[in-house]
């Protein structure tokens, strides 16, 4: 009999959580989501709900408490001024390992982290200017970034760009070293399913994989 796949997802109230979430339970996967006071009428109703702070390392290890895996997709929203992604990241860590889960997905951004080499230039010009502008932010993403890296977890850092609303296409692309430039991007929901398929069958373990929507329709099987 199949393992019954129980996720801990942290970052539900945002727009990729949401679709996430949808795109799961579709799935058949249990979700048992970390909010905070937002409302829950935006999640499917069988998703489970506990309340509380990401800055609580109690309600942290309450929410992955009796799961398999974490898929972490929180982030600051505009004007992006928020700095927790790191610190809410160790307590997750920290939550996993006293309660043996080793899987961790955990979505950033294309533009996070060292200077990469699959950047075009324009692009390497937005990060300059995004670390300019938002020091504090760009810090705590790379953090947060270097925290899975340096876990013994089973962890995918996944790294879309642009993201844009909308039903789902149905295609990606994916890979290690995919080519990012000004026009990439992706639909959430395309992400969303992506993301549930790195939780079924797992493809980019200890990688940080790129995700990116395209025109030419080269599929990639979710």
């Amino acid at each position: 009999m199949q393992e019954l796949v129980k996720v801990a997802l942290f970052g539900a109230s945002g727009k990729t959580g949401q679709a996430f979430a949808r795109a799961a339970s579709a799935q058949g996967l249990v979700i048992r989501a970390s909010l905070r006071n937002a409302a829950s009428d935006f999640l499917p109703p069988n998703v489970e709900i506990l309340r509380g702070d990401l800055g609580d390392a109690d309600h942290v290890r309450d929410t992955i408490a009796g799961t398999t895996m974490v898929c972490c997709v929180l982030g600051p929203r505009p004007p992006h001024t928020e700095v927790f992604c790191a610190r809410t990241t160790e307590l997750i860590l920290d939550a996993m390992h006293r309660a043996g889960v080793r899987r961790l997905i955990c979505q950033t951004g294309a533009m996070i982290g060292a200077d990469a080499a699959n950047w075009t230039p324009p692009v390497r010009l937005m990060v300059r200017m995004f670390r300019r502008h938002r020091p504090a932010v760009a810090a705590d993403r790379m953090r947060q970034e270097k925290i899975v890296r340096e876990s013994d977890l089973e962890w995918t850092l996944v790294k879309p760009p642009r993201l844009t609303d909308g039903p789902a296409r149905g295609y990606l692309v994916a890979g290690v070293d995919l080519r990012i430039g000004l026009l990439s991007k992706i639909g959430r929901a395309d992400l969303a399913s992506f993301l549930v398929g790195e939780c079924i069958a797992p493809r980019y373990v200890n990688q940080a994989v790129y995700v990116t929507g395209t025109v030419d329709r080269i599929s990639v099987p979710f």
